[in-house]
């Protein structure tokens, strides 16, 4: 077939074949690069939102936010509106458990002695002896109180939410902050490697590693954007506000605080401050009131009563009545026993949750000492060494003495000791919160 063609027609195919594939390249190249493109200008416009996003205020640092989560957080409210809910009980509180009766006769005697219309009426009520009133009366003031603990452990939560909210913004904004940097560092990298084998000088491998690194580092910014947004949002919902608009936060921590110490013997007295020992313990005071209830309630009762009786022969009679319950049982023993029962499991969940409240201060206040030490000494003896490796193996690098493994080994190591400082430096802030709430010292007016 091709012998057919003669030499001048089969240089025109080629040609055409030779237009065609060059025309199928530039098509794939121009889609990948339209992709990678719109991929840039997606991740940018997610940046642009959440920088230039209105901010709903600005906290600046864990204390204030743990005030606005103690004030506005969505638990306080669900909290608030039980605790209104128990305004009425005391005026419910009644002494008695019904209502008075009235009865009434009506007929017609026919009698020697006299006949005609015969009426009776009468008035009785059931009076309870073992003073429903007043231990209604201290179910509801314990209930009030126990309700009234709920709403400062609710307080307290929200408090401890929007203070770590606060602390993982915060340690996601400075983690984004250490990609960017290493976003550039690697894109300079990248332009030097390929610079270095387009010259001759260097093998195809390295441009590849240089740009695999460059891809890696960008990864790793998209996730620190992703973490930044999430951890804005958590921080939005805890004090209240729209998740969409997240409030404005430092982009790096301060100063460590110091670590904390406890006085011998503290743990005890401390852990009796915890918000969670502080509601089970008014829980289990309204849960033993509700034995005292239930024996008033169920207990003996008396009856008094007046009536009227008019009789057929005209004779009018009025009487009193009073009965008196025979107390051979007590009839509220089996409820009153139920009722200690639920109390005593509800004294016991105390002793549970002292011994889980001086475990979490334990650790709090050791937390306070390790991750302080643990930031101090990457700090220190890991970062600083990491960045003097990092310039010597550019300088070595660039001068085509080193080899970029050496220098991708470098950053990567620099890379690691950075974002364990910024680790171990946030835990060191969520440590203080939690030392803080244990304590029942977070988020509540001085």
């Amino acid at each position: 077939m091709w012998a057919r063609l003669g030499p001048r027609r089969m240089q025109e195919m080629s040609h055409r074949l030779l237009r065609a594939l060059l025309a199928c390249m530039l098509s794939c190249a121009c889609t990948s690069a339209r992709a990678d493109d719109h991929a840039e200008r997606a991740h940018a416009a997610a940046r642009d939102r959440m920088e230039h996003a209105e901010p709903a205020a600005r906290i600046v640092d864990s204390d204030e936010a743990a005030r606005l989560g103690y004030e506005a957080g969505p638990a306080v409210r669900g909290a608030e509106r039980a605790r209104r809910g128990a305004d009425g009980l005391r005026g419910a509180a009644h002494a008695l458990l019904h209502v008075p009766n009235v009865w009434t006769q009506a007929g017609y005697r026919q009698s020697t002695s006299g006949s005609g219309p015969e009426l009776t009426v009468g008035l009785s009520q059931e009076i309870p002896l073992r003073g429903v009133g007043s231990s209604r009366r201290s179910a509801v003031s314990a209930l009030t109180d126990a309700l009234d603990a709920g709403l400062e452990t609710a307080r307290a939560d929200s408090a401890r939410r929007a203070a770590l909210g606060f602390v993982s913004t915060i340690e996601a904004a400075a983690l984004l902050s250490v990609r960017d940097r290493a976003v550039e560092e690697a894109a300079r990298l990248a332009q030097v490697s390929r610079r270095r084998v387009d010259a001759g000088v260097a093998q195809p491998i390295e441009a590849s590693l240089g740009q695999g690194e460059h891809g890696r580092a960008r990864a790793a910014h998209i996730e620190a954007e992703g973490l930044l947004i999430e951890a804005a949002a958590e921080l939005a919902v805890a004090i209240g506000r729209d998740p969409t608009t997240p409030p404005a936060t430092p982009a790096r921590f301060g100063a460590p605080p110091a670590p904390v110490t406890l006085p011998p013997g503290a743990l005890e007295r401390l852990s009796a401050a915890h918000p969670h020992v502080r509601a089970l313990e008014a829980r289990a005071r309204w849960m033993r009131s509700q034995v005292g209830v239930a024996r008033a309630i169920s207990g003996p009762t008396a009856t008094a009563g007046l009536s009227y009786q008019r009789e057929g022969n005209g004779d009018q009679v009025a009487l009193g009545q009073l009965s008196v319950g025979v107390p051979v049982f007590d009839p509220a023993g089996f409820d009153a026993a139920e009722r200690r029962v639920e109390a005593a499991g509800a004294e016991g969940l105390i002793e549970i949750a002292r011994a889980e409240a001086r475990k979490e201060i334990h650790l709090a206040r050791h937390d306070t000492e390790h991750f302080l030490e643990l930031y101090e000494e990457a700090d220190r003896n890991a970062i600083v060494p990491a960045r003097e490796a990092v310039r010597l193996a550019e300088r070595n690098y660039t001068a085509g003495t080193d080899t970029i493994e050496a220098l991708l080994f470098a950053r990567q190591r620099l890379l690691s000791a950075e974002e364990l400082a910024l680790h171990a430096r946030a835990e060191l802030a969520r440590a203080h919160v939690r030392l803080a709430y244990a304590t029942g010292r977070l988020g509540a007016p001085l």
